[in-house]
C-alpha cells in the first residue's frame, strides 16, 4: 500500500470542500495574504481566524511534516526558517 502523506490528506479535504461549494478562511480573496504576511500583526489576526477550521488538524499535520512557515492551523511559525543550534540534531 502506499502511504498518503499528510499533504495529500489536506489536499483532498481542500478539494472535498471546494466541491462543497465551501472553502477555509485562509483562501478567501480578500484576506488570504495575512497567513504569509511578513507583518506579524497580520499573522496574529490569521491565526485567530483559523478557530473552528474544518480542516484544521490536517492543516497541523501537513505543517508539522513539510517544516512550513508562517501560519497553519493557527499557529504562526514565523518568517524564516529555525537556525540550528550548535550541537541539535
Amino acid at each position: 500500500a502506499v502511504a498518503v502523506s499528510a499533504r495529500d490528506r489536506l489536499d483532498r479535504a481542500l478539494l472535498d470542500l471546494a466541491a462543497d461549494g465551501r472553502r477555509p478562511r485562509c483562501a478567501e480573496p480578500e484576506d488570504h495574504l495575512w497567513w504569509t504576511s511578513e507583518d506579524a500583526d497580520e499573522r496574529a489576526r490569521a491565526a485567530r481566524l483559523c478557530r473552528g477550521c474544518p480542516v484544521l488538524r490536517l492543516c497541523a499535520e501537513s505543517a508539522e511534516d513539510e517544516g512550513e512557515l508562517f501560519v497553519w492551523a493557527g499557529v504562526d511559525h514565523g518568517t524564516k526558517p529555525a537556525r540550528k543550534t550548535k550541537g541539535a540534531t
